[in-house]
């Protein structure tokens, strides 16, 4: 495909962009009066550009998870004396913060 020219990625997204382009003409062009709710083909534009946006989403979802899953936990690199450090800084912050900010009204 990539020989070809052809990306399935980049072609949903034309077809999404002009899907939706197509659809903002046809509410422009019913909201002034030149096309009647039964003649604007608006809802079939937002049907197309709705399912190429979910076509989109099954490409990125699985990259975007794959991604997340790689991330290393911060901690995990940690000896128990640094996450204990870390901990004692977390709740130093959190006391300037409530000071900061006064009593809540609970």
């Amino acid at each position: 495909m990539e020989e070809a020219g052809h990306c399935p990625t980049q072609k949903l997204i034309y077809l999404a962009r002009v899907a939706e382009a197509r659809f903002e003409a046809e509410i422009e062009l019913t909201d002034s009066g030149r096309y009647s709710p039964m003649e604007s083909n608006a809802h079939a534009y937002l049907k197309m550009a709705i399912d190429a946006n979910k076509e989109l989403c099954s490409f990125v979802n699985p990259k975007l998870k794959s991604i997340e899953q790689t991330k290393t936990d911060h901690l995990s690199d940690m000896s128990p004396e640094q996450k204990l450090e870390a901990a004692k800084q977390a709740v130093r912050m959190m006391e300037l913060e409530v000071k900061r900010n006064g009593p809540s009204a609970t």
